[in-house]
């Protein structure tokens, strides 16, 4: 990387080198890569750290919790607190790693000469945040360790095997982003999310109130986690020009857009339908079974990724396919607590009529 790339931040965790055939420097500034002053900072964190994206993650802890209550389990109100909280906050370091991370390579390929569409170039967030990048970098790693010292009490609770789940869920979100073979320049790195916010969630939150891992649990886990690749593949379908262009192997980049649709409808499906069947077995929530009516947005957001070609359009269909996933997971959380209220009160109902 050139040193003008590194004028505001020597701290990169990456190698960028322009290949010698690449077109002349031109200057940083020229290109766009500079922070924009912001009156109120705060609000440029807090985007860094993508708040649209913590229900994806909490979503699947408190249903799990919800679950585990409805089939009579006790629950430990401090650790499912620590849960959520290491959740939320490893995930917002994370994110805001990531922002570090996409505005510096942003910064290296505009400092190569190259240019990319506006609309999806990395690294905008960062730059209209009003945050200087090293306090981005140091901010994001501050999150990642005190989401790992808010997950202590669930780590107490859960032993080992939670304790072991953890480290390498704070490894994975360390590696998503860092690093020359960051995971989410490859396929892998599709596959690594899915587990994270799905049987990753899941597990954790079953752990950390002394539980074993069920089916109902192990399906919730699997469902979440197809509605998460399915989430991940409209976005990299949104994106794949800027993904080539950028070098990133994701699956619609390397398998083509129409194996990643396909993907997407398989996923998008199988997860809603994974959910549901923990309503209709035996031993299951029946309370899942409202599932069913988030069907119609799934079908929206499926018929939006399916027939999308241009960028807006592709946008829309990512922004479909995530109001899709937060109406099954909402739809999921009330059935499950619908259920339980009804299971109280019909007792002293009868009673009352009798």
């Amino acid at each position: 990387m050139d040193q003008g790339a590194r004028a505001d931040d020597t701290h990169s965790l990456y190698d960028v080198r322009p290949s010698a055939a690449a077109p002349p420097i031109e200057p940083l500034e020229a290109a766009g890569y500079r922070p924009i002053a912001s009156a109120t900072p705060h609000r440029g964190w807090l985007a860094l750290c993508r708040p649209r994206t913590f229900p994806v993650a909490l979503l699947p802890a408190l249903i799990t919790l919800a679950l585990l209550a409805a089939r009579g389990t006790p629950l430990r109100p401090l650790s499912a607190l620590s849960t959520l909280l290491a959740v939320a906050l490893v995930l917002a370091g994370a994110n805001m790693l990531d922002e570090y991370l996409d505005y510096m390579r942003a910064r290296a390929h505009a400092g190569a000469g190259e240019r990319m569409d506006s609309s999806y170039r990395m690294g905008n967030r960062l730059k209209n945040a009003g945050v200087r990048p090293l306090t981005a970098l140091r901010l994001s790693i501050a999150l990642l360790l005190i989401g790992a010292l808010a997950g202590v009490p669930a780590a107490r609770s859960g032993g080992t095997p939670l304790i072991m789940l953890g480290a390498v869920g704070l490894l994975a979100a360390f590696l998503y982003s860092s690093t020359t073979y960051a995971l989410k320049h490859l396929p892998l790195g599709e596959l690594t999310l899915a587990l994270a916010i799905g049987p990753g969630v899941t597990t954790a939150t079953a752990l950390a109130q002394g539980q074993r891992l069920t089916v109902p649990v192990a399906l919730l886990g699997a469902g979440f986690g197809l509605l998460t690749l399915a989430l991940a593949q409209a976005a990299h379908l949104r994106g794949a020009e800027v993904d080539r262009a950028y070098g990133r192997r994701t699956l619609a980049v390397l398998a083509g857009a129409r194996f990643a649709r396909i993907l997407y409808v398989t996923c998008l499906l199988g997860g809603l339908a994974l959910i549901v069947l923990i309503g209709l077995m035996r031993g299951g929530a029946p309370g899942f079974v409202a599932v069913l009516l988030a069907l119609p947005a799934a079908l929206l957001a499926l018929t939006g990724v399916t027939r999308a070609r241009a960028p807006n359009a592709r946008d829309l269909a990512v922004r479909l396919t995530l109001r899709a996933y937060l109406w099954i997971g909402t739809l999921a959380l009330l059935g499950l607590l619908l259920r339980a209220v009804i299971t109280a009160a019909l007792p002293l109902l009868l009673n009352a009529l009798g």
